[in-house]
């Protein structure tokens, strides 16, 4: 069975990351799988004129990839200036696929009617997140008004952003887009599955598919977390935070307010705050100005590196305000790393009773819980991990379990 991926990108983005582990277990096995992306990124190639290419190519260069998001963001029409080349490009690499795997349809990369030929064909489309049900932005940050019709869009600045509200238009269109005939949709969380149903998608055409685990280290125990820190370099007399996002200012990811409480703690001396991601200017400064030491990782890191930054903090931090899943907190629990994050059903249903779960935007509560959190993890320089519960989790999201659950939708999707 030939599968065809189709995402925005290739690697940049969680959707991404999973979507392409996906494409390299499936062809490790043997099989026969395609991944075509939007998004130009280093280690794919442009596709050709007629198609061809590696089995690992992007439909547009930079430069049109950018033309692409201003049109966008003007008139909220997704890829304009690319309905040609999707016509062009698309018809060869569907007639020699046997299904399609659609992750996300947006991202200003595919034209209406390049989706529409994607679902006209055995599909398996996974909803990374809320895109689909809120008819226009994928992380609500909170807002609701999606549930019952949102137009006037309170917030068009929302990713994708547009200048203009569609949110009418776009609702009656994903409508139409649910129940594509053949199409058999894939979350993962029951979270995000109850959204999804409670948007119009039909219940027996939607299967909850967990995210697979994909920064793993090979040892987590006390002696190889021990290791991780003198690795790092970093201190290991203070209790070491870990906050992971790929652009700190995100508003969703409000990183704000973990600095907001790490500048209240009672003693900064003891903290050491790593953050692993991009800040803006405003940010930047405010990282500059906080009373515990820092470290700041710009650039991204691959799976070892951040599995080793797992193993060597003491706690992560993710005080995100809206989530479909909760990828870092698994990765975080799955190393034995201590979990803070904010309330949210989904971050429930994924660390259960093994996290300390907080308000998003109440900094003080984040203060009081990081010095009493700092106090139980110097007591073990870093804190020592919690064996069953990782295990569990590298066995019930291993990749190898997530492509069987996928290889059986493929099959219902050809049925």
């Amino acid at each position: 069975m030939r599968v065809l991926h189709v995402n925005t990108a290739a690697r940049t983005g969680g959707a991404a990351q999973v979507a392409h582990a996906l494409f390299e277990a499936q062809r490790a096995r043997g099989a026969a799988a395609d991944f075509f992306s939007g998004r130009p990124e280093a280690g794919t190639d442009e596709a050709g004129p007629e198609g061809a290419g590696t089995e690992d190519a992007a439909v547009m260069s930079p430069l049109r990839f950018r033309a692409n998001v201003l049109a966008y963001r003007a008139a909220s029409v997704e890829a304009p200036f690319e309905r040609a080349r999707w016509a062009r490009l698309l018809p060869p690499r569907l007639d020699a696929c046997d299904v399609v795997h659609l992750h996300n349809a947006h991202g200003y990369y595919l034209p209406d009617a390049a989706l529409a030929a994607l679902l006209d064909r055995p599909c398996v489309w996974t909803l990374h997140d809320l895109w689909l049900a809120t008819g226009r932005c994928a992380a609500p940050q909170g807002c609701t008004r999606w549930e019952t019709g949102c137009a006037p869009c309170p917030h068009p600045g929302h990713y994708p952003a547009s200048r203009f509200d569609r949110s009418g238009p776009e609702q009656a269109r994903r409508r139409v887009l649910m129940r594509a005939g053949r199409t058999v949709f894939a979350v993962p969380s029951r979270w995000l599955a109850d959204r999804m149903i409670g948007a119009g998608l039909p219940g027996d055409r939607l299967h909850v598919v967990p995210n697979p685990l994909l920064a793993a280290a090979p040892a987590f125990d006390a002696a190889a977390r021990r290791a991780a820190r003198e690795r790092s370099g970093w201190p290991v007399d203070r209790c070491v935070a870990l906050v992971a996002a790929g652009a700190l200012a995100d508003p969703n990811k409000n990183v704000a307010t973990v600095l907001a409480a790490m500048a209240g703690v009672a003693r900064p001396e003891r903290w050491c705050l790593v953050l692993l991601g991009r800040p803006d200017r405003a940010m930047r400064r405010r990282i500059e100005a906080l009373p515990v030491r820092t470290v700041l990782v710009e650039q991204g890191l691959d799976r070892a590196a951040l599995a080793e930054a797992y193993l060597a903090a003491d706690l992560f931090l993710n005080p995100s305000r809206g989530e479909s899943f909760g990828m870092t907190n698994l990765e975080a629990l799955a190393h034995g790393c201590r979990l803070l994050c904010s309330d949210l059903p989904v971050f429930r249903e994924v660390a259960g009773e093994a996290a300390t779960y907080l308000p998003p935007d109440v900094p003080a509560s984040w203060t009081a819980a990081l010095d009493a959190a700092r106090d139980a993890a110097l007591a073990q320089e870093p804190a020592a991990p919690d064996m069953a519960l990782a295990a569990d989790l590298r066995r019930r999201h291993a990749l190898d379990t997530i492509v069987d659950a996928y290889q059986a939708l493929y099959g219902l999707a050809r049925d």
